[in-house]
Formats: C-alpha cells, sequence, structure tokens
C-alpha cells in the first residue's frame, strides 16, 4: 500500500501549484491547531488515513502527504 511519491516535487512552489495539487476548492484553516509530543504510532496511522483517502479518491489522489515537524529538545 505504498502512499508516497518522488519527492522532488512534492513542495508546490507557488499558489497555483498548490491549486494544482488540491481537490476541490482550498478553504483558509481558521481553527485552533494542536501541538502533540512525537508519536511512534504515526507512521502507521498515517498509512493506514493515506490507503483509505487513495481507495475513496482513487487516482484523483496524485498526492497524499502528511507533514511532519519534529524538534528534539
Amino acid at each position: 500500500m505504498p502512499s508516497r511519491q518522488d519527492d522532488s516535487n512534492s513542495t508546490p512552489k507557488s499558489d497555483e501549484d498548490l491549486q494544482k495539487a488540491t481537490v476541490g476548492e482550498r478553504k483558509s484553516h481558521n481553527a485552533p491547531i494542536t501541538l502533540h509530543e512525537y508519536d511512534s504510532r504515526w507512521p502507521e496511522l498515517f498509512e493506514r488515513e493515506s490507503y483509505r483517502i487513495r481507495s475513496v479518491l482513487g487516482k484523483t489522489a496524485l498526492q497524499v502527504e502528511h507533514e511532519c515537524r519534529y524538534r528534539e529538545k
């Protein structure tokens, strides 16, 4: 159940690139964001959710990503 494609062009460079990579209309995120400590289950959970997204969207989902920023204390 692969979930990643070649990362060489995975980061949109402009608003236009981002819109091309988005299914439907982009919407602003105007809600609180909660940060959590790293959880070793995240890779497995992402794989499961990625599979679910791809099973619904099929080839429409060109790329499914999870952005993770981890900083050591």
